[in-house]
């Protein structure tokens, strides 16, 4: 039976690797039931369950995310492996996700750093940090640094590929710029539409920033043609639609307000089904990209209703 599991886990990696993430959850949700009732399968099951737990995130299931992460943790309890290290950083990502700040710490202060782990988990571990610390206004630089420097000498294309859309985020715009660009070539180059979706739009928010909003909206619009066929696994769809909005609203502020309203209206409607009871508030409020989109949303009905009184 553990060759079949293994076989569907690795048939979900790559599923979500280009995109279709529905399909790894529901591979892996397959995996999981041939485990039922197996005896001695319980890191199996972990490792399982932690990949699930991520999918669902991916997906903006918050509340299956929480679900999945709750039955990990009981199997975490008597297992002594490094991979346990995964569910403190999948914790930490679906807390900072949902803007729990108190939560995420806690999923971080979890993680045992004196365990022997190999050089891509503790460059994993670094970079969920440095996305919480981008994710609270902090400089994450030193730390992507720290992880580049672990990862030294690692051929693994997919965990290179998730660092340097963190060191993006880090670098000034005409840095960034040339960074997203180089890998969005070469993700072109393989083909994956998933993986060019994350660089597209950082480039777009790179050209926002050196002022060329028509590269800007170029940019973008290849961001969410991508997210048609695909979704990146661990990179915002809300970012990438409103990474498009702020690119019309510089160059058509009427096109850019229709946009943002059906971004806010979907934003919401992810709070109400999602995301628990408990966590909307923060969801909403304590995500500065949610926030964002939802004050773009307001003014933008503003001057709508600004426009209708002066006719």
């Amino acid at each position: 039976m553990v060759l079949p599991v293994l076989a569907f886990r690795l048939v979900g990696g790559v599923l979500e690797e280009v995109g279709s993430v529905e399909l790894a959850l529901e591979t892996r949700l397959t995996a999981q039931r041939l485990l039922r009732g197996q005896d001695g399968a319980d890191f199996a099951r972990l490792n399982l369950l932690i990949s699930l737990a991520a999918c669902s995130r991916y997906l903006q299931r918050y509340g299956e995310a929480i679900g999945f992460l709750e039955q990990v943790q009981s199997l975490a309890a008597t297992t002594s492996h490094w991979r346990v290290e995964d569910l403190h950083v999948q914790r930490a990502f679906l807390w900072i996700d949902l803007g729990a700040w108190r939560a995420a710490d806690e999923a971080f202060a979890a993680i045992e750093t004196g365990r022997q782990v190999p050089p891509p988990v503790r460059a994993g571990v670094l970079m969920a940090r440095a996305i919480y610390q981008l994710a609270r206004n902090l400089d994450a630089t030193a730390t992507v640094a720290e992880a580049e420097k672990l990862l030294a000498g690692v051929d693994e294309r997919r965990i290179w590929r998730r660092l340097r859309v963190v060191k993006i985020r880090c670098l000034p715009p005409a840095d960034a710029l040339a960074l997203a660009q180089a890998e969005l070539e070469r993700e072109a180059t393989r083909g994956n539409r998933a993986s060019q979706i994350p660089f597209a739009t950082l480039a777009a928010r790179a050209h926002l920033a050196l002022r060329d909003p028509h590269a800007a909206l170029r940019m973008a619009q290849r961001a969410v043609d991508g997210l048609k066929a695909a979704l990146p696994a661990g990179f915002s769809p809300f970012e990438v639609r409103f990474t498009l909005a702020e690119a019309l609203a510089a160059v058509d502020e009427a096109a850019a307000a229709d946009e943002v309203r059906r971004l806010a209206d979907d934003l919401q409607q992810v709070a109400a089904s999602q995301v628990p009871e408990a966590y909307r508030r923060s969801y909403l409020q304590g995500v500065t990209l949610h926030r964002h989109i939802i004050a773009a949303a307001e003014r933008a009905a503003g001057r709508s209703r600004l426009r209708l009184l002066k006719r």
